[in-house]
């Protein structure tokens, strides 16, 4: 015990800030009398007499100590320094980040708080519709309440089945902004993930976007759904080779890279001509964001 509480102490001792500073002041102020001390030829006893001849008290304690002192309060005023010229840097990229994080935040709970309405406001509906088919006793009129009843709260509520006036290539086209750039400023500030659809325009038949585009965003559930939580830009392949060294995928048919608003890959694929899978493929792409 006793050696160990020694052996911390010592520990201590030497790892502290004055006992290097001290011995390289040292070192460096009587570096002829240690030369002559282990260097130079003769006996112990006539080294010593060389070492005691080219020293003295005051180069072995006071001028090492002053030395010693002297380089730690410059140390010590050179990070204090540096400290101030970083610190705008620093200050800056911690606000940036605060930000961003903030911002992501605001989006997924927004997200969180529409979802929550929506199923509420079904709830609500499918509990009213129950209430008044409870109170009719015949069982031929509570059918038919019944059924007009479902009629009413499907044509009410978002149908995965009901495509709109325009077809999915249109609306993509009406989508989408100008130029990657502007799309990822809007993603950034917004704090919403981008959707960058990448097709070639010398594919054919099933493989070109006019018919990918058509099918995949067909249900108007998928165009709202995109349309609130994304930031659409449709891009011809020759438009984006900086892009296409990222996916994973040939664009032989038109492909898909979904990022977050920090260019982070959040998703990648091809662009399904399917109306059920282009829903299940965005509704995918947000329990992706809620986890």
């Amino acid at each position: 015990m006793v050696l160990d509480g020694f052996s911390a102490s010592l520990r201590s001792k030497l790892s502290g800030p004055v006992f290097f500073p001290f011995v390289f002041s040292a070192a460096a102020v009587n570096w002829k009398a240690l030369f002559l001390l282990f260097v130079s030829d003769g006996s112990a006893q006539e080294r010593i007499i060389l070492f005691e001849a080219n020293s003295t008290p005051c180069t072995l304690l006071f001028l090492p100590a002053l030395s010693a002192f002297a380089l730690i309060l410059g140390l010590a005023y050179l990070k204090w320094g540096l400290g101030l010229l970083t610190a705008p840097a620093t200050q800056g990229k911690r606000m940036r980040d605060s930000r961003t994080d903030e911002a992501v935040e605001n989006s997924r709970l927004n997200h969180q708080v529409n979802t929550a309405k929506l199923r509420v406001e079904i709830a609500e509906r499918n509990k009213f519709a129950g209430e008044i088919t409870e109170t009719i006793e015949n069982a031929d009129l509570k059918k038919v309440t019944e059924e007009a009843l479902s009629t009413n709260t499907n044509n009410q509520a978002p149908s995965t089945k009901r495509p709109s006036a325009i077809d999915g290539y249109t609306w993509l086209q009406n989508q989408t902004l100008e130029s990657l750039d502007g799309a990822e400023r809007v993603a950034f500030n917004d704090a919403k993930p981008l959707l960058i659809v990448i097709y070639d325009e010398r594919a054919m038949s099933n493989g070109h976007i006019r018919h990918a585009a058509k099918y995949f965003f067909e249900f108007q559930e998928t165009r709202d759904l995109v349309d609130s939580n994304f930031v659409v830009y449709l891009a011809e392949r020759t438009k984006v080779h900086n892009l296409l060294s990222s996916l994973t995928v040939s664009i032989e048919r038109p492909a898909f890279i979904l990022r977050a608003f920090d260019k982070r890959v959040i998703d990648q694929g091809r662009l399904s001509g399917n109306p059920d899978t282009g829903l299940n493929t965005v509704k995918k792409w947000l329990a992706m964001l809620d986890n």
